[in-house]
């Protein structure tokens, strides 16, 4: 367990040490939570942006913000493993603004905390916020938006909030993303195999292929063709590994008849537009 400690302590020749970390001296918080899991009802998802990390920043963060104004509170859980690699400036105002009520997990009150949140969201890298395992969106105390800055992922149970769908979408507007409902657009099945385009990926029987890694959508209406290109590769032993015994990533998805693939095609083309990856090439449009 670990607490931001913003008040300044003389360092070994007399030096302030700002955004120490102290054991508590009052009443022990909470068992440690993680952070929690949502039904959402619509994801985030990243397209082909011309900054990766710059850009998945901005997109991430400007969507939680976006949808602050529909919450009553915010989470913010850190972990601790990574505490010592990381600037604490901005963490050790959430250390200060907000309330101990877990192991690592910190509250504030909306809109009273909402400056520290935005300043926390502040960073040019991911690195910059490292600790932070998830900030969660809370109306009334339920959750409704969790944001996990290591897997660039946020999700939001609409059911919770009225207009937090078009406030992150407006916000978001300006960049090669997509606010999706979480549920499959489209399905089919074809040699043997279920398919489904299903933000925030797509899915073949139990494998699912995200769609912030598609570097392309080309669709080719005379030979009644998808093809789709992917940026990512499998990187590490253990994902080769698991990769070897998975359906492979869908590069040329095909059709038998021009009904079955305008109707897979038209919404590959929406999301494909949306996350600025439909190519120019092959296209027909319907």
């Amino acid at each position: 367990m670990f607490v931001i400690w913003t008040d300044p302590a003389p360092g070994p020749r007399g030096a302030p040490s700002v955004g120490a970390l102290k054991p508590p001296t009052c009443e022990r918080p909470n068992v440690a939570t993680q952070v929690p899991h949502i039904e959402p009802t619509h994801v985030l998802v990243l397209g082909g942006l011309d900054d990766p990390e710059r850009d998945a920043l901005v997109s991430c963060h400007t969507a939680v913000l976006a949808a602050l104004d529909h919450a009553t509170s915010v989470d913010v859980y850190l972990d601790a493993d990574h505490i010592a690699g990381v600037s604490l400036g901005s963490l050790a105002d959430i250390g200060e603004a907000f309330d101990l009520v877990a192991d690592g997990q910190y509250r504030g009150e909306i809109p009273e905390g909402a400056a520290h949140l935005a300043q926390l969201l502040d960073v040019r890298q991911f690195e910059e916020i490292a600790a932070v395992e998830g900030i969660v969106l809370r109306r009334a105390d339920i959750p409704f938006l969790v944001y996990r800055p290591d897997d660039r992922l946020v999700e939001l149970d609409a059911s919770r909030t009225d207009d937090a769908v078009e406030d992150i979408q407006r916000e978001t507007g300006d960049y090669p993303v997509g606010l999706f409902e979480a549920t499959p657009i489209v399905q089919w099945r074809a040699d043997g195999r279920e398919y489904a385009l299903d933000p925030p990926a797509v899915t073949v029987d139990d494998a699912a292929f995200s769609l912030s890694n598609l570097a392309s959508v080309t669709l080719d209406r005379e030979r009644r063709r998808i093809h789709l290109a992917w940026d990512a590769t499998e990187r590490g032993f253990l994902s080769r590994l698991a990769a070897r015994f998975r359906p492979s990533r869908p590069t040329t998805l095909a059709f038998e008849d021009d009904p079955a693939f305008e109707r897979i095609a038209q919404e590959f083309e929406s999301v494909g537009e949306t996350l600025g990856v439909l190519s120019g090439d092959g296209i027909d449009r319907f």
